[in-house]
This record gives structure tokens, sequence and C-alpha cells, in this order.
């Protein structure tokens, strides 16, 4: 078995490992965060390009109508020409959001993924702390891994027992 100060220098060093990849995880999650926040601007620039076309689309049909009510064909066909165009437009928008929804939804995925590999991390990070603990308590009063936890607990349990005491002694 080895020596007690070895294993502890071994689990800090597995602890310090473990920090250092939580702050790696941690940063690329935020670079994840910012790209999925550019796919999310982008999407909603898309959605506000296909609304005005679609609003472009209804002026032109209602300009279209009322050139042909009037017998205007030059109206008519500019007008004609705007649904043409608005409707191209629409169609390009529409041939483009599978791949941007697929790229989307692989960004989520790896956030999910890293979000619950951070998560394994911090529970790794607290095992190693327990451990450390039980190896080398701590001289705070406030330690929760030690069962510390401060001068005003430790008052309040010395009057519950106290309390205890004295109703025990006076049942009997």
């Amino acid at each position: 078995m080895p020596p007690p100060d070895s294993h502890l220098q071994t689990l800090k060093r597995e602890f310090n490992q473990l920090q250092i990849q939580l702050a790696a995880l941690k940063s690329e999650l935020s670079d994840i965060n910012r790209a999925s926040r550019v796919m999310r601007a982008d999407f909603a620039a898309m959605t506000k390009k296909y609304k005005q076309l679609t609003r472009a689309f209804d002026r032109a049909k209602t300009e279209l109508w009322f050139a042909t009510i009037s017998s205007n064909k030059n109206v008519a066909k500019r007008a004609e020409e705007k649904m043409r165009s608005s409707i191209e437009d629409q169609a390009k928008i529409q041939r483009l959001l599978p791949g941007k929804y697929k790229s989307w939804a692989g960004v989520v995925r790896a956030r999910n993924l890293l979000v619950e590999s951070i998560c394994e991390c911090k529970a790794k990070i607290a095992r190693k702390e327990e451990e450390i603990h039980t190896l080398q308590p701590c001289e705070s009063l406030t330690c929760a891994h030690c069962g510390r936890v401060g001068a005003a607990a430790l008052q309040r349990a010395k009057v519950n027992f106290k309390n205890r005491v004295a109703r025990v002694l006076r049942a009997k």
C-alpha cells in the first residue's frame, strides 16, 4: 500500500487535472453557446426576410388585381414580375432551411453532450474533494465536508442537548 502522503498528492494532482478539464469544458460550452446565438440570429433574419417577401407578394397580388380591373398591362406585367421574384426568393430560403436546421440540431446535440460531461466532471471533482477531506481534514469551523457548520450551529446543538437532558430529568 502506498504511503498516505503520496496517495494524497496523487489525489490533489487528479483534482487539479479535473478542475483544468472542467475549465476547458466550460470554455467550449461558451463557444457553442455563442455559435448557437449566431445561428438563432440567422434564423430570425431569414424569418424576417420571408415575412417581408410574403407581404411583398400580397401587395403585388393586390396591385395585379387592380391593374387587371383597370386594364393596365404595364402595371400588371410589373406586378407579375414582383410576384415571381418574391416567390423565387422564398423558394431559395426554403431550400436553405433544411441544411440550417440540421446544423443547428448538431450544435444543440453537442451542447447537450457537453453539459452532460460538465455535470460528470463536477461530480468527479466532488468525489475527489470528499476523498481528500477524508485523508486530510481541514481546520475550518464551517466546512461542510468535515461536518462542521459553524459556531452558531454548535451553540444550537448544545442548547438542544441541554433541553433533552432537562426533559429526561423532569420525566423521572
